[in-house]
């Protein structure tokens, strides 16, 4: 099994004011072996956007074999006001969709991700299973 990273990066704005910084971790439901960490950004002490997404160790189907990769959305998803969110993250070759909801003043975030196929370096064209992940401020 060989680990492999994919990222899918967008230009974001920066962060201004008084913006704090939550990291969150956790597992991945349906993969033991995955796991997740983000970032919370609060101002004014409300919870803004969620940032920064890693699932490591990602199980994804790639033809007849499956590997693990390490997937990076980069970029802010910004909250509505029932602080839901959901961005789709697209680099040309490669589309993943994250959407989910902030809880407990930013210190829980429970998301889904789905993304039709992505494109793995060594792989080819892999696809990535509809996965559940519970974050939380440890």
């Amino acid at each position: 099994m060989v680990a492999l990273g994919v990222s899918l990066m967008l230009a974001g704005p920066a962060l201004g004011g008084d913006a704090r910084k939550l990291t969150l971790r956790g597992g991945v439901e349906g993969d033991a072996g995955a796991r997740a960490r983000l970032t919370v950004v609060k101002r004014g002490g409300e919870p803004r956007s969620v940032r920064n997404v890693q699932l490591r160790n990602l199980r994804v189907d790639c033809g007849d074999d499956s590997t693990r990769i390490k997937l990076f959305l980069s970029g802010a998803a910004k909250l509505d006001e029932g602080r839901r969110f959901e961005k789709t993250y697209e680099d040309g070759r490669s589309r993943v969709k994250l959407e989910g909801k902030v809880r407990r003043d930013g210190r829980r975030v429970a998301a889904q991700i789905s993304g039709s196929t992505i494109e793995v370096s060594g792989e080819g064209r892999c696809k990535v299973p509809d996965r559940t992940f519970i974050a939380r401020k440890r």
